[in-house]
């Protein structure tokens, strides 16, 4: 199997699952409604998405790969 494990800074451990795309969190599968995969796109369509962390859709927090936990930010907010 090939997962991607991620030590969160919270003290869990994120795996994410990429031949069966499951989530699991200290070893136990979590459901798709509370947990998902993110990716980042390119503007290169020849490129696919990469797996960026693991989005908690509850807290609305990203668990990127480095394990930094992070709120999502609506980019309409941000004064570009």
């Amino acid at each position: 199997m090939d997962k991607i494990k991620i030590n969160g800074v919270d003290g869990n451990l994120y795996e994410y699952d990429k031949e069966t795309e499951l989530i699991s969190l200290n070893g136990e599968i979590v459901s798709g409604e509370d947990y998902e995969a993110a990716f980042i796109n390119s503007n290169d369509q020849s490129i696919p998405p990469m797996f960026s962390g693991i989005f908690m859709k509850k807290s609305k927090k990203i668990v990127g790969l480095s394990g930094n936990i992070n709120p999502i930010i609506d980019s309409k907010l941000i004064d570009l």
